[in-house]
């Protein structure tokens, strides 16, 4: 590893230690669009905001919910099934046995 990246990864991880001994102040921006993220409150009562967080709803870009896949999602009506979604099985006793086998017909 060159002298330089060296240097700079020790930098990093001198910095990463002071935050864990909070003797820097710091602040974590989680960006997550899939929303499938949870950050702990620390607040000692249920239902009272932890001062230390901030919350902001996140408003994906359209390159974000292309990539996603989320513009193509069926979001209604999926319960539904069609007529060309409709699989029936059909049970029919053919082994030896006496067993059934199934296929979708």
């Amino acid at each position: 590893m060159p002298a330089d990246a060296k240097e700079r990864w020790d930098d990093f991880f001198a910095k990463l230690d002071q935050g864990i001994r909070a003797d820097l102040r710091f602040s974590i921006v989680l960006e997550d669009p899939l929303a499938n993220s949870y950050v702990q409150s620390l607040a000692e009562e249920d239902g009272v905001d932890d001062a230390q967080l901030s919350k902001e709803y996140y408003e994906r870009t359209e390159e974000e919910i292309d990539e996603l896949g989320l513009a193509y999602m069926k979001t209604e009506g999926y319960e539904a099934v069609t007529k060309e979604e409709e699989v029936v099985v059909v049970s029919t006793p053919t082994t030896e046995d006496g067993g059934t086998t199934s296929h979708a017909a």
